[in-house]
C-alpha cells in the first residue's frame, strides 16, 4: 500500500504494539545538581557561586550539591516542530508549528513537574490547526546512552501517568486530535557543571522496530537503559468517522523539535 495522509484510513491503521523491557543499567540514574554553600567545616571544591573555579582542598565556599534549584526551565524551539504521526509505507501525518515553547520545574533529586509545551501556527497536510497547549506533564531524567552521557526525562500525564491526555486539539476539515501517552525528550548538556543554559531534544526513529510487516512506527525513544517508558498515541476524529475519536488506543508518534532553555544553573550528572 502506498503512503497516504488521507483521514479516512487513519482509523484502521493501528497495529498492535509493545514496549520491551529495557536493559540492565549501566550506570545510576541521573539527577539534578547545582551550585550551593557549602558546609564551613568541610569546606567545598569550588571559590565562586558557579562552581567554574577550583579551590584549595577544603577552603572553598561552594560545592556541586544534589537536588533541584528554585526556579524553572523554560524556552522557546529554535525552529519548527512537528508531531509525526508514521507507519512508513501505511500512513504518514505531519503537524508542523511554528512556534513552540516549553516550561517545567525540575524538582527532588531527578524529577521534573508542571511541564507544558505551547504550540502555535500550526498546520497539516489538509489545513490549519488551533494554537494548543499540552495538559500538566511530569516525569523524571534517565539515562539514554550513560556511555555518552546522553540523557533525557520522561514526560507523561500528571493527572493519569502513562495513559492520560497529553493534547487534544482542532484543525481545519472538521478534524480533531488527541494525544495521550508518554514520551522522551533529550536535555544537554549532561555530565558538565551547572549551566543556565540546556538544550531539550525531541528525536524520533523507527525504535519499535518491525512489530508487522511494512509496519515501522516513528516515535521519540521509548525506554531509558533504566526501564520502558512507552510512547506517544494520536487518535482522530472527523467526519469520516462520525466525530467519534478512532483508532481506539491511538496510533505511535514522536514530538520532533529542538528548545532553547534557561533557568537557574543545574546540571545533570
Amino acid at each position: 500500500m502506498g503512503r497516504t495522509s488521507g483521514i479516512g484510513l487513519l482509523a484502521f491503521a493501528l497495529v498492535a504494539l509493545g514496549v520491551t523491557g529495557a536493559s540492565a543499567a549501566s550506570a545510576a540514574a541521573p539527577h539534578w545538581s547545582y551550585c550551593g554553600k557549602a558546609v564551613p567545616k568541610n569546606g567545598g571544591a569550588y571559590s565562586d557561586k558557579n562552581c567554574s573555579v577550583a579551590a584549595e582542598p577544603g577552603h572553598g565556599k561552594y560545592e556541586i550539591l544534589s537536588g533541584e534549584g528554585k526556579k524553572p526551565l523554560k524556552g522557546k524551539a529554535t525552529g519548527r516542530t512537528r508531531v509525526i504521526v508514521a507507519i512508513p509505507e501505511l500512513i504518514e501525518v505531519h503537524i508542523e508549528c511554528e512556534k513552540a515553547s516549553f516550561t517545567g520545574h525540575p524538582t527532588g533529586a531527578s524529577g521534573i513537574t508542571q511541564a507544558r509545551f505551547g504550540f502555535s501556527k500550526c498546520r497539516w497536510q489538509e489545513g490549519a490547526c488551533d494554537a494548543v497547549e499540552t495538559e500538566a506533564l511530569s516525569g523524571h531524567l534517565g539515562w539514554l546512552n550513560a556511555g555518552k552521557e546522553e540523557a533525557g526525562f520522561s514526560l507523561t500525564s500528571e493527572k493519569l501517568p502513562g495513559s492520560g491526555l497529553i493534547a487534544e486539539f482542532n484543525c481545519e476539515e472538521g478534524v480533531k486530535f488527541r494525544i495521550t501517552g508518554a514520551f522522551i525528550v533529550g536535555i544537554g548538556p549532561a555530565g558538565a557543571g551547572p549551566s543556565k543554559s540546556h538544550t531539550l531534544t525531541g528525536q524520533v526513529g523507527e525504535y519499535l522496530g518491525e512489530p508487522s510487516p511494512g509496519d515501522k512506527p516513528v516515535v521519540n525513544p521509548p525506554a531509558f537503559e533504566e526501564e520502558a517508558v512507552g510512547t506517544l498515541q494520536t487518535e482522530f476524529a472527523g467526519p469520516e468517522t462520525e466525530g467519534e475519536f478512532e483508532p481506539e488506543g491511538g496510533i505511535p508518534s514522536g514530538l520532533e523539535g529542538t528548545w532553547a532553555l534557561t533557568g537557574e544553573a543545574l546540571a545533570v550528572n
